[in-house]
């Protein structure tokens, strides 16, 4: 159990930003103290669980790996660039407001869906695509999994990237555990494998919310108990990842900054307990945990 001179000190390092420091404290002795049976984590995927950049180059989403590969005709993949330009703009623009983004982020993913169809993604190319991509995990990301799972943890992944793209991302990189769940863009594929659409109720950046997952009764009854939740992610629509919980008790959300520090860090402060800046590990994060199941 970490004392109180290693939890600030773990705190006070120059990329880690909080708002209320006492009340993220008092959170973190309450997770500490109801242990790992009260404990769920939630976290997003792309930029959360996978890093942002690596050696000064951006580590690829979900989405991107499939676009940018080179099975992707020319023409198309210079329409995913275009697209992502357009409305990644959109999604990060401090000055519009959820509501005048959403649309934007529909029209998204509906286009993104057609140019997915016009290439003809095969599912039996994801693997390669994957392997061939340079996706890469967080520092500490298997060994928090690692730990959860001995301790039987429930991770929730909550995503809106390509959940098919998002589990060969860990069946390359890490592993899939019991205590998973995924909720994600799924692909729908024919006969020959091909790609003719995606799952309906398209998850984009501000729809996430627990209305994804209340019609799996069995994960729904798993974690009814667990109103303690760890949330991980790195956009402000990622807050609400957990609304919903069964009987919340402890919340403590941790956001990654990974970009526009000067512009965003207050709003992120206002969304997140903690908030790290340019932080391409899970340090903080085991960190905690290791105290919550090590009490």
């Amino acid at each position: 159990m970490p004392g109180l001179v290693d939890l600030k000190m773990m705190l006070s390092q120059r990329h880690v930003f909080m708002k209320d420091p006492q009340s993220v404290e008092q959170k973190i002795r309450q997770l500490i103290s109801d242990g790992p049976d009260k404990l769920q984590v939630v976290s997003d995927f792309d930029k959360t669980i996978t890093k942002y950049s690596h050696l000064g180059k951006k580590v690829p989403s979900t989405n991107h790996i499939v676009e940018s590969h080179s099975s992707i005709p020319d023409d198309i993949r210079d329409e995913f660039v275009r697209m992502q330009s357009r409305y990644r703009s959109v999604e990060l623009d401090s000055t519009l407001s959820i509501e005048e983004k959403i649309p934007h982020m529909i029209d998204w993913a509906e286009n993104g869906e057609d140019l997915f169809v016009k290439a003809k993604v095969n599912k039996n190319d994801l693997p390669q695509m994957v392997q061939d991509s340079h996706v890469l995990l967080r520092d500490g990301f298997n060994d928090l999994v690692k730990k959860m799972h001995d301790s039987q943890v429930p991770l929730l992944i909550f995503s809106a990237g390509i959940g098919d793209v998002l589990e060969e991302v860990l069946l390359q990189h890490s592993e899939i555990t019991p205590g998973m769940k995924f909720v994600a863009n799924y692909m729908v594929f024919d006969k020959n494998g091909d790609i003719v659409g995606f799952e309906s109720d398209f998850i984009h950046t501000f729809n996430k919310n627990r209305d994804f997952v209340t019609t799996d009764l069995e994960w729904v009854e798993n974690t009814r108990n667990r109103g303690n939740v760890i949330l991980l992610g790195d956009m402000i629509g990622d807050v609400t990842m957990a609304d919903g919980v069964s009987d919340p008790k402890t919340s403590l959300k941790i956001g990654f900054l990974n970009c526009n520090y000067q512009e965003l860090l207050d709003v992120y402060l206002d969304k997140f307990d903690i908030v790290l800046e340019n932080d391409q590990t899970m340090d903080v994060a085991n960190f905690i945990v290791d105290g919550i199941i090590n009490k």
